[in-house]
């Protein structure tokens, strides 16, 4: 199970999300819609780890997981992202960049 808990997020002290909270539950899937600028990949990005949230948790199956603050390389292996502008991880494999 996935779960967002009024999370809040900003690369400056201007907010890109603001007290978003939602949760997935095995075999469901969420889709996320928005404009250009919106956040989608922001969030995205906040779930696979590349960045530490202002305020609130995420969860994976009741265990919460924290940015690269409190990792030394971030990421989730659990969780994976794949850019739209097609960014790879240089120190990961090609099948891990999949």
């Amino acid at each position: 199970m996935l779960k967002v808990d009024n999370i809040s997020f900003g690369y400056s002290e201007t907010l890109v999300l603001k007290n978003i909270s939602f949760q997935a539950k095995i075999g469901e899937h969420i889709s996320i819609i928005g404009e250009s600028g919106s956040g989608k990949s922001t969030l995205l990005k906040l779930l696979h780890g590349e960045h530490d949230l202002n305020e609130g948790k995420m969860y994976w199956k009741y265990e919460q997981f924290l940015g690269p603050t409190f990792n030394l390389i971030f990421g989730q292996h659990y969780i994976k992202y794949m850019a739209q502008e097609f960014d790879i991880y240089h120190f990961k494999t090609v099948k891990h960049n999949i």
